[in-house]
C-alpha cells in the first residue's frame, strides 16, 4: 500500500501541475493554433490507455534513450532518496499524463464558462492587467468545478497506479491484485 500511495500522490500532484496550466492556456487562447494543438494532444492522451502509454514511454525513454530505469522502486542495495526519485520519474509521469489530459479538458471548459461572465468583462473594462483578470477573477471562480474533478480523478489514479505498477514492476497494490 505505501508504494501505491507514493506513486499515486506524486502522479496526482504532477497531473494537477500539468493539466491545470494547459487548460487555462487553452481557454485564454481560445480558437488559436495553440488551443487547437493543446486540445488535440489532450484528446489523444485522454483516449490512450495507461498501459499503452507506459509501454511507449518505457520503449522511448528507458530502452532507446536510456534516461531512466525501466522497473523497481529503487536499485538493488540502494534505498536513498535520489535513487527512489530517479526510479519514480517514468511511472509517475505516465500516470500523471493520463490523469492530466481530462483535467486539462475540464479546466478549459470551466475557464471558458468563467471568462465569458460579466464580472470578468467588468474587470477588463476597468483596465486591469490581463494576468490579474485571469488569475484573480476568472481562475479563482473556475477552481470550484476543477477541485471536484481532482477528487473524481483520485479513484481513477488508484486504478491507473495498479496498472502502472505492473508495467514498471513496482511492489504495490498492482502485484497484490494480480
Amino acid at each position: 500500500m505505501p508504494q501505491t500511495l507514493y506513486l499515486m500522490v506524486v502522479a496526482l500532484v504532477l497531473a494537477v501541475c500539468i493539466g491545470i496550466p494547459i487548460g487555462v492556456i487553452s481557454a485564454v487562447k481560445q480558437y488559436s493554433k495553440s488551443d487547437y494543438a493543446l486540445n488535440g494532444i489532450t484528446i489523444f492522451l485522454a483516449s490512450v490507455p495507461v498501459f499503452v502509454l507506459g509501454l511507449v514511454f518505457v520503449y522511448v525513454f528507458a530502452v532507446n534513450l536510456r534516461l531512466v530505469p525501466t522497473s523497481m522502486p529503487h536499485s538493488f542495495g540502494r534505498s536513498d532518496i535520489p535513487n527512489a526519485i530517479h526510479h519514480l520519474i517514468l511511472p509517475a509521469l505516465v500516470l500523471a499524463i493520463v490523469n492530466a489530459a481530462p483535467l486539462a479538458r475540464y479546466t478549459r471548459a470551466a475557464m471558458l464558462d468563467v471568462l465569458h461572465s460579466e464580472y470578468v468583462t467588468t474587470a477588463k473594462a476597468k483596465g486591469l492587467i490581463q494576468r490579474h483578470v485571469i488569475m484573480r477573477h476568472a481562475f479563482r471562480n473556475g477552481l470550484i468545478p476543477i477541485i471536484t474533478i481532482i477528487a473524481w480523478l483520485a479513484p481513477e489514479a488508484i486504478a491507473g497506479a495498479v496498472i502502472t505498477e505492473q508495467i514498471f514492476a513496482w511492489n504495490g497494490m498492482g502485484q497484490l491484485a494480480v
